[in-house]
């Protein structure tokens, strides 16, 4: 599967659960307005949707967007932790997003678990070279098979 293959609300929800993410600790890293930026490319989103990243977090309720598929609803959730871990470090504040995300997206603990361990497996297994937009798109592409 690829990013252009996702229904509009399959791409905004998982660009707005980046931005949310990316918010969670208080605080934007490089890495993550990197991320964000490839996000909105690969997402193929307008560039004004970008400038939500200036707006703060969007609310988890919007983020779970009721006609969104439970494998749609998945990937949203592994974006997120994929963004969780691309500063390298564990954040009470992505924890605490990423578990009120899996409530919201209606994801089973034990399932969000897994997916949270393959974000982290594909990030750690990446070459430190290969762009943002690139391992997104590996991601994306990856959560058929997961």
């Amino acid at each position: 599967m690829s990013a252009k293959q996702l229904g509009g609300a399959a791409r905004r929800a998982i660009f707005e659960a980046l931005v949310a993410m990316a918010w969670a600790d208080a605080r934007l890293e490089r890495e993550e307005i990197l991320a964000i930026q490839a996000a909105g490319r690969v997402l193929s989103l307008p560039d004004d949707a970008l400038d939500a990243l200036d707006e703060g977090a969007p609310p988890v309720s919007q983020i779970a967007n009721a006609s969104l598929d439970a494998r749609e609803r998945e990937l949203v959730y592994l974006c997120a932790a994929w963004l969780a871990s691309v500063d390298g470090r564990d954040d009470p504040g992505e924890d605490g997003l990423l578990s009120e995300l899996r409530a919201a997206l209606g994801i089973d603990p034990a399932r969000a678990t897994s997916l949270r361990d393959d974000a982290r497996l594909l990030h750690a297994t990446v070459p430190s070279s290969m762009p943002w937009w690139q391992e997104l798109e590996r991601l994306i592409a990856s959560a058929a098979a997961l």
